[in-house]
């Protein structure tokens, strides 16, 4: 089996966690500060927001992924893994919110296997990119 490979990245912001929060746990609003193009959720609650099992299919160009809400901790943990559209095995990702008074730091880590042998780093480096310009257009999104 492939080597599980990971990454962490982080940054930090003046904003207040609930306003992070507010963005990090609605895939409608990630095309607004992420490179994505649209999202379409399945499985929300009877209110109309994402819970766990929520599935958002994120669309960029011609590619798609599917995901899964794994975890959604309002205090400041947003957990979801791909289920299909990369050929990764065992993905997760989550997005820790830590306030720190003056500041919120945001922690963002991936880790996966991957499914074609040898594309581990590619893929590592590609999606490290990716949740960079991620995390940056959070924070930027958030900026009081």
């Amino acid at each position: 089996m492939a080597r599980l490979r990971s990454f962490v990245v982080r940054g930090t912001t003046t904003a207040k966690p609930d306003e992070l929060w507010k963005l990090v746990a609605d895939g409608m609003t990630w095309p607004i500060w992420t490179p994505i193009g649209s999202c379409s959720r399945e499985g929300l609650d009877d209110l109309g927001h994402e819970q766990v099992g929520t599935f958002r299919t994120f669309r960029t160009g011609f590619v798609s992924s599917y995901e899964e809400v794994t975890e959604l901790d309002p205090q400041g943990k947003f957990t979801y893994s791909l289920r299909k559209g990369m050929p990764l095995l065992d993905h997760e990702a989550s997005i820790q919110l830590l306030d720190r008074g003056d500041e919120t730091l945001v922690t963002w880590s991936e880790a996966f296997r991957p499914k074609i042998p040898m594309t581990g780093a590619f893929f590592e480096w590609f999606l490290r990119l990716f949740i960079t310009k991620c995390l940056s257009g959070l924070l930027k999104a958030a900026r009081p």
